[in-house]
């Protein structure tokens, strides 16, 4: 049984995405663009101006939950055509075009569709948790059910980063069930948590840093609010998602790329190439 350092992946992952900074920005400057455009055009278009007031009656939210609604779909499928690009960079050391890598196709639709199938069944256990727990109405003391809840999540938490190997498989067109990624993370579920979740946080700091300044500065020259503003803060945004997305993904191929060379002395599982 493998143990997988968690600091030391989250290391791997920047250091694959320093040394290989330039095939990042190549692959992600097109989706942070669109996705940074897409959220200019739904709170510059679509959103109502808070200072502005309505008139009475004429109060409409159905097209800015489209608009969300749409904004959120385009910039799902950018990430998941970079995170497969991005992938297959890792672990297949795929030297590819822009428009190859961020071509859709049926590689990008099993990926997507694996995402949908674990969104709902986390969806569904927590539905589930949610119902055991309010069982019996008032029931029980609070903070014992405060408890219940909080261990609840704390599986669902664990559940759900050990099932994430599904991902990196579908990018390189291996069959890995999530029942495959489970046995293949035995006996590492916290590491999984580390490793799903760690590698982002150093990004996510980074980020206050540049935002702050610079909201402030735009704050300064009086234009907030304005569509110049919006797309700026919008870039810097989308640039550290991608930024995260890809050490987020760097450090889960290093995880599947190690369970599985572990797992190929043993019969546990046998990636391979899929037939669709």
């Amino acid at each position: 049984m493998k143990q997988l350092p968690v600091i030391g992946t989250a290391i791997d992952a920047y250091t694959f995405v320093w040394e290989n900074r330039r095939d990042f920005l190549l692959l992600a400057f097109l989706p942070i663009v669109i996705g940074a455009i897409a959220d200019t055009v739904l709170r510059g278009f679509l959103v109502p101006d808070a200072d502005v007031p309505a008139e009475p009656g004429a109060a409409d939210l159905t097209q800015p939950r489209l608009g969300a609604l749409v904004s959120a779909f385009v910039t799902l499928v950018l990430y998941v055509m970079f995170a497969v690009a991005w992938h297959r960079r890792f672990l297949a050391e795929e030297q590819t075009t822009v428009g190859a890598a961020l071509r859709w196709g049926p590689r990008h639709m099993r990926f997507l569709t694996r995402f949908f199938a674990l969104v709902l069944f986390m969806v569904a256990v927590g539905f589930g948790v949610g119902g055991s727990l309010t069982i019996g109405g008032e029931a029980g003391p609070g903070p014992l059910r405060l408890l219940l809840l909080i261990g609840a999540l704390v599986g669902t938490l664990l559940v759900y980063s050990r099932l994430l190997l599904i991902f990196p498989a579908a990018a390189l067109d291996e069959k890995v069930s999530p029942l495959d990624s489970w046995r293949l993370t035995r006996g590492n579920s916290w590491r999984m948590v580390g490793i799903s979740f760690l590698p982002i946080v150093p990004i996510w700091i980074a980020s206050i840093f540049v935002a702050v300044p610079v909201l402030s500065g735009i704050a300064g020259l009086g234009l907030q609010g304005s569509l110049t503003a919006t797309l700026v803060a919008s870039l810097i945004e989308q640039a550290f998602v991608f930024a995260g997305v890809a050490v987020t993904v760097s450090a889960l191929s290093i995880a599947y790329r190690d369970f599985k060379a572990a797992a190929s002395t043993s019969t546990a599982v046998t990636p391979t190439s899929s037939s669709e």
